[in-house]
C-alpha cells in the first residue's frame, strides 16, 4: 500500500510539473493561425470574423498561385457554388467558393476525365458550376497531366453562350452558371 501511495504521488508530482509546460504551450499555439503563421489580425471591434488574419493570407497565396482575380470573382458568388479544376494546391483550397482538384477526383474515378462524353455527364451530374484551368503556358510546364478530354470540353464549353471566362495570370475560370442545360 505504501509503494502505490508513493508512485501515485510521483505521477502527481510529474502531470503537475509537466501542467505549466503544457499551459505555454496552448497559449502560443492559440496564437498561431491554421497555416502555423504567427499573429492576429489587426485589432478591431468586429466580433463576427475570425481572429486570425486569415483575410489577407487568402489573398496572399492566391496572388502569389497567380488566381487573384479568380478568388475575388467567385467570393461574389454563393459559397455554396461548385467550382472543380486543376489549380495548385494549397492555394486552391482558400478559393472562396468549394473547389474540388480533377486530378484528386480522377484517381478513384477516371472515368470522369478520360473522355470527352464522360466529363460533360460529369459537370452535368454533379452540377458543376465553375471549372479552374490552368493557362497555355503554365498547363505545358506543370501541368502535363490534364487530359486531353478536359480541354477539349472546357474549349468547347468556353464557347457556349452564358458561359464567362475569367482570365486571371496563371489560371482561367469558366463560369457555368449561365450555361442551358440540356
Amino acid at each position: 500500500k505504501a509503494a502505490f501511495a508513493r508512485s501515485r504521488d510521483a505521477a502527481r508530482a510529474a502531470v503537475l510539473a509537466c501542467l505549466p509546460a503544457f499551459v505555454l504551450f496552448q497559449a502560443a499555439y492559440g496564437f498561431a493561425s491554421t497555416g502555423w503563421v504567427p499573429g492576429t489580425r489587426a485589432f478591431d471591434f468586429v466580433m463576427t470574423r475570425n481572429w486570425h488574419d486569415s483575410r489577407a493570407l487568402r489573398w496572399k497565396l492566391l496572388g502569389d498561385a497567380g488566381m487573384e482575380k479568380i478568388g475575388r470573382y467567385l467570393k461574389e458568388l454563393p459559397a455554396r457554388t461548385h467550382t472543380v479544376g486543376y489549380a495548385a494546391e494549397p492555394a486552391s483550397l482558400w478559393l472562396p467558393t468549394r473547389f474540388e482538384n480533377l486530378l484528386t477526383i480522377s484517381f478513384s474515378r477516371p472515368q470522369f476525365v478520360e473522355t470527352e462524353a464522360g466529363f460533360e455527364a460529369f459537370i452535368r451530374s454533379q452540377r458543376i458550376e465553375g471549372l479552374v484551368l490552368p493557362q497555355p503556358r503554365v498547363a505545358a510546364k506543370d501541368y502535363a497531366y490534364v487530359p486531353l478530354a478536359v480541354g477539349a470540353v472546357a474549349a468547347r464549353l468556353e464557347h457556349e453562350p452564358g458561359v464567362v471566362r475569367i482570365d486571371d495570370r496563371d489560371y482561367y475560370l469558366l463560369d457555368l452558371r449561365a450555361r442551358p442545360t440540356p
